[in-house]
């Protein structure tokens, strides 16, 4: 879990802003997750190299990306995650609204073993 920490133009917070900047992960098993960010849930498939992980979003607000339009197939490029530690991750969207990485931590351990294929 981790927050953008956004603020409004006027440099206050308020829920909506807060809402906005709130990211929330979870891997689960058969390289699939859940991530919700920007305010919206999305979901799809991860797959793993060379010590990071990659995130191919399928569904945008539990629809496929193709129902949002040519421009949500153009701009879904995959998000990267890079692993820090056991705890902590930085989340990278190179398409996102906000480009800055988001520093990512553990919040609840897996309730089994996960294995990467």
């Amino acid at each position: 879990m981790g927050n953008r920490n956004l603020v409004k133009p006027n440099g206050t917070k308020d829920f909506l802003t807060e809402m906005a900047g709130k990211v929330e992960l979870e891997i689960k098993p058969g390289n699939q997750f859940d991530l919700y960010e920007g305010g919206y849930p999305k979901s799809g498939t991860l797959r793993y190299d060379k010590g990071k992980a990659f995130l191919r979003i399928e569904r945008l607000m539990g629809k496929p990306i193709a129902d949002h339009g040519e421009a949500a197939v153009a701009m879904n490029e995959e998000l990267v995650l890079t692993i820090i530690d056991r705890d902590t991750l930085i989340l990278e969207d190179p398409r996102g609204f906000d480009k800055r990485p988001i520093r990512l931590e553990r919040v609840a351990q897996p309730s089994g073993n996960l294995e990467r294929n």
